[in-house]
């Protein structure tokens, strides 16, 4: 009974140490299978983030519609990359490109999982954002003046400064907020007596953004389809798709011809002076100051009219300015770049004026300022009050041979 007994112990506990053998194998199967799935899922995202950061180092887009490895002789068998351009790339202006990258986990020789992530990009362009800077400060009488938001302004759109963004009271952000500094300087210290809305979001210690210092592209256009102009001009945009020119140096007064094909208008060594409607689509660029005189706004206003294929850039390689005999009330519909100093009202610390009604976008290298405030109560005292809106087609369709940032936005991304 004794040996019949020890014999029933040794084979119950046989019986335990396989069942708990099993599962130990089990279990460490399964872990292996974790790890190799999870080795491969971070090999995939891996590669697409190497992909992305191979785009924005190029000095332009890939060309072609073909798909292509850009890393087809790479030593790294962790995953795999295809770069997939969109069939409109070559007639698009924002260049968009599908990057799938497969990673690989386990023996790389024989890998035992695949993971796949699929991230859809675009070129950026600047005319996507309602207001961007390379500097809050502005240049002014031999010293750098710190510009403010303040109460009552309001940005509905993407906002992006190189510096440190400045606030007093409670301005309203709509859209993303981006800056490349780590911290908000306020005026009183921060809330609650600064209490900024940031109903988009606000991310701190962004990516810098470099702005042009010359329009290429645009020149280019202007001097081989568009109008080109040297010397001080004045230009009316007329609202059944002509413009009114006046050129000093050639004696060319009130002139009136269709805008052109292209839309592109250069003026070189001179400045600009324009107003007026615009009917189609149309950028106007200046190698010095543009003024912007009166009211520029679209024929079809896309506010009310969604189908609106009226676009508009201005961009002054110096600045853009607005000068005294503006209205009270301005209206300025479209994109205005100033790339070597700042979009500004001439006079802005004199008269108490209306309200700056921008729909498009501010892109400058130091931030200009449009009026002067009491910092203690946050009211206008002198200039404008501001009132930008971002025109959200700008994020499809720039107006024409608008400069692009040189950097990539990411639209989709997804798992598989």
């Amino acid at each position: 009974m004794v040996l019949i007994g020890s014999y029933l112990v040794i084979a119950s506990a046989i019986t335990l140490s396989s069942a708990y053998l099993a599962r130990s194998f089990a279990e460490l199967r399964m872990a292996e299978t974790y790890l190799n799935t999870y080795q491969s899922f971070y090999s995939a995202e891996a590669g697409a983030n190497r992909t992305l950061q191979w785009l924005r180092s190029l000095p332009g887009p890939p060309s072609g519609i073909e798909a292509f490895d850009p890393f087809e002789n790479s030593p790294d068998p962790s995953y795999s990359v295809s770069v997939d351009p969109y069939d409109g790339n070559p007639t698009n202006i924002l260049k968009r490109y599908r990057i799938t990258a497969r990673g690989f986990g386990g023996d790389l020789a024989n890998p035992k999982a695949a993971r796949q992530v699929i991230m859809e990009v675009e070129m950026g362009n600047f005319a996507q954002y309602v207001y961007a800077t390379d500097s809050e400060k502005m240049p002014w009488n031999n010293d750098m003046y710190t510009v403010w938001f303040v109460t009552r302004d309001q940005l509905d759109g993407p906002a992006h400064t190189n510096g440190q963004m400045n606030i007093s009271g409670d301005p309203v952000f709509e859209g993303q907020v981006t800056t490349v500094d780590s911290s908000l300087n306020y005026m009183h210290g921060g809330p609650p007596e600064d209490n900024p809305e940031f109903n988009g979001s606000l991310e701190l210690g962004s990516t810098s953004v470099t702005l042009p210092s010359r329009v290429t592209e645009l020149r280019s256009a202007a001097a081989t389809g568009g109008l080109t102009f040297s010397g001080d001009t004045l230009i009316q945009l007329n609202a059944d798709g002509t413009m009114t020119y006046t050129n000093f140096a050639s004696g060319q007064v009130n002139v009136t011809v269709p805008v052109p094909n292209n839309g592109a208008v250069f003026v070189d060594e001179g400045e600009l002076h324009v107003w007026g409607t615009v009917d189609g689509s149309l950028t106007v660029g200046a190698s010095g100051n543009i003024f912007i005189e009166d009211n520029l706004v679209y024929k079809d206003n896309p506010v009310s009219v969604p189908e609106s294929d009226d676009y508009l850039g201005i961009i002054s390689e110096s600045n853009v300015l607005i000068p005294p005999g503006a209205p009270d009330d301005l209206y300025i519909h479209g994109s205005v770049m100033a790339l070597s100093d700042y979009f500004s009202v001439e006079e802005w610390y004199g008269d108490r004026k209306g309200t700056l009604h921008l729909y498009g976008g501010v892109i400058q290298k130091h931030r200009g300022a449009v009026g002067s405030f009491d910092s203690r109560t946050n009211e206008i005292v002198s200039g404008y009050q501001k009132d930008y809106h971002h025109d959200p087609r700008f994020k499809i369709k720039p107006p024409p041979y608008y400069p692009d940032t040189g950097a990539y936005r990411v639209l989709m991304w997804a798992e598989q």
